[in-house]
């Protein structure tokens, strides 16, 4: 299977910050039941109090790369406090039954006890973490041809991490006599030579990094423009491991048929309930039936519950965007919380579609977007998805540039695919439909 994983190299410290808030909770919950009982506590009390601490963490985005102010790094800790021990003394409660009374005496000043120890531990933990995530690099990219344009757009948006990046020309007289003394990026298309290769040597000899400019915008950008790749170098490119009959592919498919086989049984109520509000609101009908391309470019007929008036598209197809006009009440609820993507789910069955993968789009869409775009057809290799690596990352878009950028994160995802990124995409997933953020369709 393929190993490749820069996403997952770039959050290592985000890691980490969970780790260390797990050990707090830990030894709080041991040092505090010691005192108040003479023993250290059990392992399940430890294990749901950080489930829900690390769980709550995530959800409302403290685990990531901006720098933090201290004040803002203690509010959000004990917001995190506050729920995790409502969380536990309610479960602790429920447990003992008609000791009810005596567990709630206990169990609170345990959690409470060990909460406040946490948050404190915590709060160290975390001001020391935040100063080492925001530990900014210098890059010097040196490009080819149109590479300078692409790049210097890129940082202009601005690129985490990053607090200075030098952009040069490799035919300029400027990039031959530049004293290399910062990590370098180097084109693709650039053959090493003469006074250049000498000091990417001297470099590396230094202990600074020489890598590609793809990889680089891998490991900063966590996603790939798409005018950076050509034949050659897609020919002979590692990654994009996620072909049919490879073994990431079957165990992939053989994930989705489970997982889509389950949530259709438990959310079939919640279909029929929406369905139901539907033909309440606006009549029929309640599913809504679309042409997409799939795999290899085949078309395929995906059903969602209806979330727009019924003449949505009477002058034809349209990108839907945020605040849609033609989106009725109900649908504005099942598309933010995604309800409405539910009966996809049987298309996941019959292998149609993916849970993770890049979003399908129109074929009348893809044909413009195919000549305007550079490397559009990339995107049809696997199996378009309910959810992604665009998805997750990218806003909401309605233009040929938001396709453009939303083609290159499914780049990223194609060459760096991975059992452990897809997990990471659906539980990214998850934390944008609990914030009630809309995800782009």
């Amino acid at each position: 299977m393929n190993l490749r994983a820069p996403w997952l190299r770039g959050r290592y410290a985000l890691l980490s910050q969970a780790a260390l808030d797990a050990c707090c909770i830990g030894g709080a919950y041991g040092v505090t039941n010691i005192y108040r009982n003479g023993a250290p506590g059990s392992i399940i009390g430890w294990g749901l109090l950080t489930v829900a601490w690390i769980s709550f963490s995530y959800l409302i985005g403290r685990y990531r790369w901006e720098e933090q102010e201290p004040e803002a790094i203690i509010v959000e800790i004990w917001k995190v406090a506050a729920v995790s021990a409502l969380v536990a003394m309610t479960v602790s409660v429920s447990q003992w039954g008609a000791d009810a009374r005596l567990a709630s005496t206990r169990g609170r000043g345990v959690t409470l006890f060990t909460v406040a120890i946490a948050s404190m531990g915590s709060i160290v933990t975390n001001r020391a973490i935040n100063k080492m995530i925001c530990r900014k690099s210098e890059w010097t990219i040196i490009c080819a041809g149109e590479e300078k344009e692409i790049i210097a757009k890129e940082v202009a948006i601005g690129v985490p991490r990053c607090n200075r990046v030098v952009i040069l020309d490799v035919k300029s007289e400027k990039a031959r006599c530049y004293k290399i003394a910062e990590n370098v990026a180097l084109s693709e298309q650039i053959d090493i030579e003469g006074s250049i290769a000498k000091k990417l040597i001297e470099a590396k000899s230094k202990g600074w990094i020489v890598t590609s400019v793809v990889s680089w915008c891998e490991r900063y950008l966590q996603r790939v423009p798409p005018e950076l790749l050509n034949d050659g170098w897609i020919a002979k490119a590692e990654g994009f491991s996620l072909r049919n009959g490879s073994t990431s592919w079957r165990v992939k498919r053989l994930g989705d048929v489970a997982v889509s086989g389950v949530l259709i049984f438990f959310t079939l109520p919640l279909i029929l309930l929406a369905a139901f509000a539907i033909l309440l609101e606006d009549g029929r009908p309640l599913f809504y039936k679309q042409v997409r391309n799939g795999l290899r470019g085949k078309r395929i007929t995906i059903w969602k519950l209806r979330s727009m008036r019924r003449d949505a598209e009477s002058e034809g197809a349209q990108w839907s965007r945020v605040g849609d006009k033609r989106v009725t009440k109900v649908g504005r609820v099942i598309r933010t919380t995604r309800i409405d993507e539910l009966p996809q789910l049987i298309s996941v069955l019959n292998g149609d579609l993916s849970l993770i993968g890049p979003r399908p789009e129109r074929p009348e869409m893809d044909e413009v977007l195919s000549t305007v775009i550079p490397n559009y057809g990339m995107r049809v290799w696997v199996r378009p998805g309910l959810s992604g690596w665009a998805q997750v990352c990218y806003p909401y878009g309605s233009s040929v540039e938001d396709s453009r950028n939303k083609l290159s994160y499914d780049i990223y995802y194609l060459r760096n695919y991975s059992i452990a990124l897809d997990f990471m995409i659906a539980i990214k997933t998850i934390r944008l439909v609990s914030s009630f953020s809309e995800i782009k369709r």
